[in-house]
């Protein structure tokens, strides 16, 4: 959020996770001073004793932009983490658009169904409304009275156990794989560290390579089954100095890969700056922003010989030299929605 903006935010959280579990929050947390709003747990999605239950559960909460109540969409990213400071990231992060309405919004959260095993679990919340990501201080999730029985019952006490759970042991459930890119307090300071620990990506096994808030200056290079994301536009930015060629860029796509929500610039001081260059492949950009400058050419996103990326929700510019194009198409043909 702007600097002179505070934020408001009350949470509640109400569903079934695993075993009949209802978590409840509530509490009150600002970007920058704290809006005192009543807190209450929601009911509007109960669910009868004939619907199956997933691992998705439902935060609700009141936004207010220095006392106002928001109306509009933001941009939100939740992250569960197994400690209140720093801890590991578990399942994937989530980052919707969000409709508020008279500062009030609702939005389902599904971490995945191993998220939960009895031991605590921290939401962290950042918001985007008007331009910025504001980082909001992590809730505890905190269970409903039954909920604590779920943590000691025995398991011969339950019924329907599928063949393959009779053992004790989770046979058929998904691994995700989440590498945090970070300053300071991650799995690997640079991308390129992350992307090269990973050698078994694959259509059944995907990855997520996470990218906190900062700068990070380096050459990246995509690789299939493995999506990178950001922390934002805004806040999320890989930068490089220049391409010798006119077939490398800050950034290199790759096929069965995504790239969402932060910025890939090039600042010149070579012949070519490309931000990004896709070479015979087909990645999926979803709100990036892109800017290429200083170079004798510059390119925003330089698709070459038959890509095809989707492209969505992109911001390309390029500024400067003899040759400047935000978006640059040779043989190929990418399928571009706003942008």
């Amino acid at each position: 959020m702007k600097h002179n903006c505070a934020i408001g935010v009350l949470g509640g959280l109400v569903g079934s996770v695993l075993v009949l579990i209802l978590l409840s929050v509530a509490g009150i947390v600002g970007a920058r001073s704290a809006d005192v709003a009543r807190s209450d747990v929601s009911r509007a999605n109960e669910v009868s004793a004939a619907t199956p239950l997933t691992s998705t559960f439902t935060y609700q909460g009141q936004l207010k932009n220095g006392g106002t109540a928001v109306n509009g969409s933001c941009q939100m990213a939740f992250r569960l983490y197994d400690a209140l400071v720093s801890g590991s990231l578990i399942g994937n992060p989530i980052t919707p658009t969000v409709p508020v309405t008279n500062g009030l919004f609702t939005v389902g959260l599904n971490f995945g169904s191993n998220a939960f095993n009895g031991d605590g679990r921290w939401l962290d919340t950042q918001v985007n409304c008007t331009g910025t990501f504001a980082p909001l201080p992590r809730q505890a999730l905190t269970p409903a009275p039954y909920a604590l029985f779920a943590t000691k019952a025995p398991w011969s006490g339950l019924t329907g156990v599928p063949a393959g759970f009779a053992d004790g042991v989770d046979n058929g459930s998904s691994y995700h794989n989440v590498k945090v890119v970070a300053k300071s307090g991650g799995d690997f300071t640079t991308i390129t560290a992350a992307l090269d620990s990973i050698t078994t990506a694959g259509t059944s096994n995907r990855y997520l390579v996470w990218v906190a808030p900062g700068v990070y200056t380096e050459r990246v290079t995509m690789k299939p089954f493995v999506d990178i994301e950001g922390a934002g536009e805004l806040t999320t930015r890989i930068t490089f100095s220049g391409s010798a060629t006119d077939t490398t860029g800050t950034l290199l796509g790759a096929n069965n890969a995504e790239l969402r929500f932060l910025t890939v610039e090039n600042t010149g001081g070579a012949a070519w700056a490309v931000a990004i260059f896709n070479y015979s492949t087909a990645p999926r950009l979803t709100h990036v922003t892109t800017s290429a400058s200083g170079g004798t050419t510059n390119i925003g996103v330089y698709n070459y010989a038959s890509s095809s990326p989707a492209m969505t929700g992109v911001t390309a510019s390029a500024s400067g030299g003899t040759d400047s194009y935000g978006v640059y198409n040779n043989t190929s043909s990418p399928a571009m929605t706003n942008v």
